[in-house]
């Protein structure tokens, strides 16, 4: 499951080196978690899930484009090397949200000197001052884009996988309006769109 030979090479090493700072379990040992020094500022929260044990799913908070990234793979070299895991930190369970509607879709093509007339931007000034503005409802801002499904970017490991490239010719269907709001007002996201070609 690495995606090359030198991302288990370098997650060896973050093994051998003591990375983890911090591990820990689920009870029926289906959930793996990490907290692995990185190059950033913060650690790193690696996670492996075995809920499918013939395919484990990890999930890292680093920048990788990686699937899995070397941190995943060290956390999976600390359970097979049978290290030393305490109970869960963040409770004795966890849970996981999934979309129920299509999520993979590319931004239609257009002239970026002229991005106003393309990209409708809405300012809700009464949300501005909201107390907790972090949700869907109370989004501050929203951008509506015209948009076209990509049916070969699909999920990896439970996230959406890598970004196809920009100018694809993946794009299928009509064209449809999507709205775009905060990053962090979203429990699901996407911060990267590739760009697709109009509808003909």
């Amino acid at each position: 499951m690495a995606p090359n030979q030198a991302a288990v090479s370098n997650a060896g090493k973050i093994s051998q080196k003591g990375g983890f700072v911090k591990l820990a379990h689920s009870k029926d040992d289906t959930f793996y978690m990490g907290e692995c020094k990185g190059s950033g500022a913060k650690n790193y929260l690696t996670s492996v899930d075995f809920i499918d044990p013939e395919a484990p799913v990890c999930r890292c908070s680093c920048p990788s484009r990686q699937f899995p990234c070397k941190h995943g793979l060290a956390l999976m070299f600390e359970i097979l090397e049978k290290k030393e895991f305490e109970e869960p930190w963040y409770g004795p369970y966890y849970y996981s949200v999934t979309p129920t509607e299509p999520w993979n879709y590319g931004l239609v093509d257009f002239n970026r000197n002229k991005a106003n007339e393309h990209a409708r931007v809405t300012i809700h000034t009464e949300k501005q001052s909201s107390v907790f503005p972090w949700n869907k409802e109370n989004a501050p801002i929203e951008i509506r884009m015209k948009a076209r499904l990509v049916p070969s970017w699909k999920l990896y490991n439970e996230m959406a996988g890598p970004q196809p490239y920009s100018f694809c010719s993946g794009g299928e269907g009509p064209e449809t309006e999507i709205t775009l709001i905060p990053y962090g007002c979203t429990t699901l996201r996407i911060t990267e769109f590739p760009v697709v070609g109009a509808s003909r």
